[in-house]
């Protein structure tokens, strides 16, 4: 696929995730909307070992946020879990940062929090560091921004994060 149909089937994956997290979110009068994915550099967003680790963060976010899976789905963007937890969303993303910090391909989840009115629970308002990079261990949102890296390298480094991953959750 050319890389601008990429982008715009991307762009356009992202609107409905958006869409369909907005419809969810004002469905609920209390808890929280929790998805996972997989964030990976390069054209494949949906690898067996990228719906593994996101499997193994759905079994996790269920035990320690009490989280019941309330759909799933792929595209252009990835594989996505949507789940709902009783819990608010600053306790919820507390357990989500604990996971994504657990081990280093865990780096690779994104596990975000919305409370019912759709707002994110963000690090920078719960006093957690921001994500680190893959490749530097800055800031993440630095090196994006300044493009610090080269980008079969960040493949690279995906790649080396989901080698061999076949451990049970």
């Amino acid at each position: 696929m050319r890389s601008e149909e990429l982008r715009n089937s991307i762009l356009n994956a992202r609107e409905q995730r958006w869409e369909t997290l907005s419809r969810l979110t004002g469905s609920y009068r209390d808890g929280c909307v929790i998805t996972i994915v997989c964030n990976a550099a390069g054209e494949e967003k949906d690898t067996p070992a990228m719906r593994r680790l996101i499997a193994c963060a759905e079994e996790r976010m269920a035990k320690d946020a009490d989280a019941l899976t309330i759909g799933a789905y792929g595209d252009a963007a990835g594989y996505i879990v949507f789940m709902h937890s009783p819990l608010d969303a600053k306790s919820a993303k507390s357990a989500a940062v604990a996971l994504e910090t657990e081990h280093e391909r865990n780096r690779l989840l994104d596990i975000d929090i919305y409370n019912t009115d759709g707002q994110a629970a963000d690090r920078a308002s719960m006093g957690i560091p921001p994500r680190r990079c893959l490749l530097c261990n800055e800031p993440a949102a630095d090196c994006i921004r300044t493009q610090r890296h080269a980008y079969p390298d960040i493949i690279a480094e995906t790649h080396r994060l989901l080698t061999g991953f076949q451990e049970s959750c």
